[in-house]
């Protein structure tokens, strides 16, 4: 049996426990990537081997692996996919190892831009030979790091720890001890965007771009930069190149939803949306972000009077919310607005059963009576409803108003009084309404 070198024996230690996951469309590299694991002393049950990308999402959140070894594209998706999700299941990534395996240049340049986030990349053709030197390469440089290396894990303590000074320093120091200092670029960059001195971040995002022009992170914190500088349009122009070249996280895609929203760029959110549906795991912030946004770009459709444009991202956004009650309570309310009755009684039926109780869907159902009936009816149902504690700040907003027309100026003071209490924090909201209503 041949003697296990130095740097086999590390590796053979780092992996001790580890579990592993590859994912790639040839069963030829598949084969020699885990044979190469096996001979370094990987056990057979902790690894994981498939050659489709759903089947590795699911193997992602079910086995938890610590190593990811992934082609870089398969099943026209990006296997740098994988690392955006498998970090947001771990706290440090010091016993985590991500490797892309890259066809062409391209790839193989695309892989490197995303630096700490990849730890290693192999160009195809793959050899039993390469696949260990580069697996152990990585590993070694995870565990004994050079001194560029150091200074960097260095400095991100200090930053944790909340004293930007030493981290500063050490950064600085870092500048020094790479020809390609791009990731101390980056982190000086963003402990600069932190504390709100803009013209270092800019300089320094800037310089780590100039030695990597698709750096990941670089591209963000200049995204970051744009945004915090009240730049929103060239913020999202950047975002939009930065989706061009690399998949786009969860929580980027949220970022870049609001930004389109912001600079009204509602032609992009279609886009954002098919994004979003490919998605494995959303949070309920992206869920809200998401249908949210639809719904802008719906309300938009209808004031141009293009109904079944709006009718679409209307269903879109009731999709991504799955179901959510004030979702389809804005959207039932929107359409009465304008009049769209049948469209506003078609979206409340999509409340679930279960959700027929709720105050959502009970002020949905208002919302399309007082669009068909006379302001005393409307005031007697509203009566009901607040008898039945089923009212919201805009049932009341709808009370005061036909009271008003009603000329019943007492009572709608008295709604006004009655809504601050419930809802203090819109008083003011209401006691404007009210005066807008009396001039």
């Amino acid at each position: 049996m041949t003697k296990l070198t130095k740097d086999e024996l590390l590796f053979r230690e780092y992996i001790k426990d580890k579990r592993f996951l590859i994912v790639d469309s040839n069963k030829t590299d598949r084969s020699a990537i885990s044979r190469v694991l096996s001979e370094l002393g990987s056990s057979q049950s902790n690894v994981k081997i498939t050659g489709n990308f759903k089947d590795a999402e699911n193997l992602l959140l079910e086995f938890n692996p610590n190593i990811i070894i992934t082609e870089y594209l398969l099943d026209n998706q990006c296997g740098l996919e994988l690392v955006f999700k498998q970090r947001e299941l771990i706290n440090s990534t010091r016993d985590y190892l991500f490797v892309v395996v890259t066809r062409d240049a391209t790839e193989n340049s695309i892989a490197e831009a995303a630096e700490e986030d990849v730890d290693a990349f192999i160009l195809k053709p793959l050899t039993v030979n390469k696949i260990r030197k580069y697996l152990i390469d990585s590993v070694k440089l995870k565990v004994i790091p050079d001194e560029y290396k150091t200074k960097i894990e260095s400095a991100k303590k200090f930053k944790s720890e909340g004293d930007y000074e030493n981290a500063i320093e050490e950064l600085k120091a870092a500048l020094t001890l790479s020809s390609k200092p791009t990731l101390a670029h980056y982190y000086l960059g963003l402990i600069y965007l932190e504390t709100r001195s803009y013209e270092d971040a800019h300089e320094h995002f800037k310089a780590g771009l100039k030695i990597n022009p698709s750096h990941y992170r670089c591209m963000n914190g200049l995204c970051e930069y744009y945004s915090q500088t009240d730049q929103s349009k060239i913020a999202y122009d950047f975002a939009k190149q930065i989706s061009l070249i690399y998949p786009v996280s969860p929580l980027r895609l949220e970022s870049f939803i609001h930004l389109a929203i912001e600079t009204k760029q509602f032609t992009d959110i279609e886009g954002f949306y098919e994004s979003y549906t490919k998605l494995k795991f959303k949070s309920q912030t992206l869920q809200r972000t998401m249908s949210s946004a639809l719904i802008v770009v719906g309300k938009a459709h209808l004031r141009n009077d293009l109904r079944d444009q709006a009718s679409e991202h209307f269903k879109k956004a009731v999709s991504a919310s799955d179901k959510d009650g004030e979702v389809l309570f804005s959207i039932v309310h929107e359409l009465t607005r304008f009049k769209l009755t049948d469209e506003a009684n078609f979206f409340l039926k999509m409340f679930p059963y279960g959700k027929r109780s709720t105050i959502e869907y009970v002020c949905s159902e208002f919302v399309i009576f007082e669009s068909q009936n006379s302001s005393a009816d409307v005031l007697e149902r509203g009566r009901k409803l607040i008898l039945k504690d089923m009212v919201d700040p805009l049932i009341y907003r709808i009370l005061i108003g036909h009271a008003k027309k009603e000329g019943h100026a007492r009572f709608a003071e008295n709604l006004v009084e009655e809504a601050s209490k419930k809802f203090p924090s819109r008083k003011k909201e209401f006691n404007d309404f009210l005066a807008s209503k009396t001039k």
